[in-house]
């Protein structure tokens, strides 16, 4: 299903650039090329957004595990500590 979503996206996207592109070479809008092909960018960085994201949260979660390991091997050391005579 995964799959599909995606494409259907992409088929919506290259449609509505494709309908922008015939709009404005015909004269029946007069609107900048940056905008006839924002439909290309934002899609472009939706994408960039939605990695960052999954980078931070990666690194976030790394960041999490490592801080908790670190206090359970301290608590552990003092834990050891106090069993010795």
């Amino acid at each position: 299903m995964g799959q599909d979503m995606v494409r259907a996206v992409a088929a919506a996207i290259a449609a509505l650039t494709l309908v922008l592109v015939v709009l404005k070479l015909d004269s029946i809008i007069d609107w900048s090329w940056l905008w006839i092909m924002a439909p290309l960018w934002a899609a472009g960085l939706a994408l960039i957004v939605g990695w960052l994201a999954f980078v931070i949260t990666f690194a976030a979660a790394i960041h999490q595990r490592t801080s908790t390991d670190e206090a359970a091997s301290k608590v552990a050391l003092e834990q050891d500590d106090q069993r010795q005579p």
